[in-house]
């Protein structure tokens, strides 16, 4: 890359750019030995030649798909959609014996949680194990990518993949930041649910079970969104390294307002002692004006599906944010 004269990225070592004086920006993105050229299209035909010049490489034209996704441009709306319709297809022929049913309104029964199956007799036998953990691995790899709306029944999901029980199987079949406090109750710890925007398109999410038990649902929401920020940090980092102007402060929301008011104040001591290193982080932030905290109502946050398995009309009022208009959503929509 350094033959392009393109410099490496100091926040992500996979991306490459460069400024071109007529045309702006050139990204180059690299997965193993696939490499994606970003760029004014007066620019890209001249920056592939040169890349052959250097490597044997194939041309595959206009990028239509991209590490097991699907990409499609609607440049009248300006926007890209990423489907993974060959995973969705070699799910429904994993499972084809299964008897379906109609298409459930929500990823997981409203308000359900898996818990640790103890009783020998619900556990599933070896074979229908192994289907369960490739299911369940498939199912990750398309959370990941394309269907954030399934993140937060496929984290509990994979929780039990080392033994799930005929419950889990069941599950299975139908197949901003947020917390919900000791979700688990096998362990007591609770869940953080968080999603970045850029340009208000969504491009960072997750749903994690928390690594630590936290002692009340404030703190629960402050390492939530202590994870936020540490996925916003990220994406700053790396619009940074290209030279890219961030507009400061960043705009961070959470929907508990305890959380909210102990990072935007300097006080300490009672029951929050303990997670003070949590509280610099995020004040340090504000203080020096990389971040500014705000509360937003939880009906209005959408990291609450990463977080619980929520209702239906709930789901679908935040879907369409997340990841566009899906034919299926708008049909389901209809029928609830």
């Amino acid at each position: 890359m350094k033959r392009l004269t393109c410099e490496r990225s100091k926040a992500d070592p996979c991306l490459f750019f460069k400024w071109d004086k007529k045309y702006g920006l050139i990204v180059w993105l690299t997965w193993i030995d696939d490499k994606l050229c970003i760029a004014h299209p007066e620019t890209v035909d001249s920056q592939k030649e040169e890349m052959k010049t250097h490597f044997e490489c194939d041309d595959v034209g206009e990028v239509k798909d991209y590490i097991g996704c699907k990409v499609d441009f609607d440049r009248e709306e300006g926007s890209v959609k990423f489907t993974q319709p060959v995973l969705v297809r070699s799910l429904s022929d994993e499972f084809e014996d299964i008897e379906q049913g109609e298409n459930p309104l929500t990823p997981m029964k409203p308000g359900d949680i898996l818990t640790k199956c103890e009783e020998e007799s619900f556990k599933l036998e070896a074979e229908r194990h192994s289907r369960y953990r490739t299911g369940v691995g498939k199912l990750l790899y398309l959370a990941k990518h394309s269907r954030p709306d399934i993140a937060n029944a496929v984290r509990e999901l994979s929780r039990h993949a080392h033994c799930p029980g005929k419950r889990c199987a069941c599950a299975l079949d139908i197949g901003r930041s947020d917390s919900n406090y000791a979700t688990d109750k096998d362990t007591r710890r609770s869940v953080t649910g968080t999603v970045v925007y850029l340009n208000d398109a969504p491009i960072v999410f997750g749903s994690v079970t928390q690594t630590h038990v936290t002692l009340s649902v404030t703190e629960a929401g402050l390492a939530a969104g202590v994870s936020l920020v540490q996925d916003m940090m990220y994406v700053y980092r790396i619009m940074k390294s290209m030279e890219l102007q961030v507009q400061l402060p960043m705009l961070v929301e959470m929907d508990n307002s305890g959380a909210k008011d102990l990072a935007n104040s300097w006080s300490v001591g009672g029951r929050t002692r303990h997670v003070d290193v949590r509280m610099y982080f995020l004040r340090e932030l504000k203080e020096d004006g990389l971040i500014s905290i705000k509360h937003v109502a939880g009906s209005a946050n959408e990291a609450d599906i990463f977080t619980k398995n929520v209702d239906a009309v709930s789901l679908h009022k935040h879907v369409e944010q997340l990841c566009g208009k899906d034919g299926l959503y708008e049909s389901l929509k209809k029928k609830s």
